[in-house]
Parts: C-alpha cells; sequence; structure tokens
C-alpha cells in the first residue's frame, strides 16, 4: 500500500509539473516549437534553482501575420528550440492578456498589441541584452543568445554558431 501512495504522488508531481508549460504540438503558432513556461515567478525561481538565463518571449496569441510567422520562423528553428531548451528557462507572456502576462509587459515597459520581442534576463529579471524587437531573424536571435552563453563560458554548439553568423538552417 506504501508503495502505491508513493507511486500516486510520483505521478501527481510529475503531471503537475508538466502542466507548467506548453505542449508544442498544441499550442498557437506564434510560439513556435518551444515548450514554454507561462509564469514568471516560477521562470524566475527555475533561474535560480538551474543558474540559466531566461529567454523571454513577449508574444501576441492569438496574433498577427508577423507574430504567426516569428512562431512557424525563428521559434520552429531546431538550432533555437534546441539551445532555448537546453541552456535557457524559457518564458511566453502574452501581450494581449489581462492579468500576470500584463503585469510583466509593465515591468518591463513593453506595449500591449505588440509584434515579437525578445529579452534575455538573469535570476533577478535584469537584462542581460539589449530587447530584441523588429529584427524577425534567426540570426538575430542566436547571435544574442551565442553572447550570453560565452559571457557565461557555457559550450556552445556550432549550428548556433553558424546560425548567429548567417548561415541557413
Amino acid at each position: 500500500m506504501y508503495r502505491i501512495v508513493i507511486v500516486y504522488c510520483f505521478i501527481f508531481c510529475v503531471m503537475g509539473f508538466a502542466q507548467n508549460r506548453t505542449q508544442p504540438a498544441t499550442q498557437a503558432q506564434e510560439l513556435g516549437k518551444v515548450s514554454w513556461y507561462r509564469d514568471f515567478d516560477q521562470a524566475i525561481a527555475l533561474s535560480q534553482k538551474q543558474n540559466k538565463p531566461i529567454f523571454v518571449l513577449f508574444q501576441e496569441v492569438p496574433g498577427c501575420l508577423t507574430c504567426r510567422n516569428y512562431g512557424k520562423g525563428v521559434l520552429s528553428s531546431p538550432v533555437i528550440i534546441k539551445t532555448i531548451e537546453t541552456h535557457f528557462i524559457p518564458l511566453a507572456i502574452f501581450n494581449n492578456k489581462p492579468g500576470k502576462d500584463n503585469a510583466i509587459l509593465k515591468r518591463y515597459g513593453e506595449p500591449s498589441w505588440n509584434n515579437p520581442v525578445v529579452r534575455i534576463v538573469d535570476a533577478k529579471g535584469e537584462n542581460l541584452i539589449r530587447r530584441i524587437a523588429g529584427d524577425y531573424s534567426k540570426s538575430r536571435v542566436a547571435q544574442e543568445m551565442l553572447g550570453v552563453l560565452e559571457k557565461q563560458q557555457k559550450v556552445v554548439s556550432s549550428d548556433l554558431r553558424n546560425l548567429a553568423s548567417g548561415l541557413r538552417y
């Protein structure tokens, strides 16, 4: 009986944790194929625990053509996905929703109903890069991620370096 209780507790904990992230197979196309956290406080706690920066996507969901294309292009690139999910805490903030998301928009001075914006922040929520806005290319995102990871002296894939230098993937 004791083992059954332990197994159920384990399954409940795992399922509860899994529900804190989006599921690429069923999420809006604006989010691409990255599995995102949706709670800022949780992302901060994970960043502190795992010693990883937070990759924050401010995105309109449902969104305009630019937002959908960003999801289908940049956020569906295998190199981008692997780098975000391996070296960062991925956090999506919807810029067209009230509540917690709107509070985070205000914290960073981001407008509502805007095109995609990316920030990379540390475990205190402080910017590590200048915000990425208006440049919707894979290479720009790769360049910024590469810069952060190199400053942290992390091992970086040659695919990320190539993408950052403008090679197509």
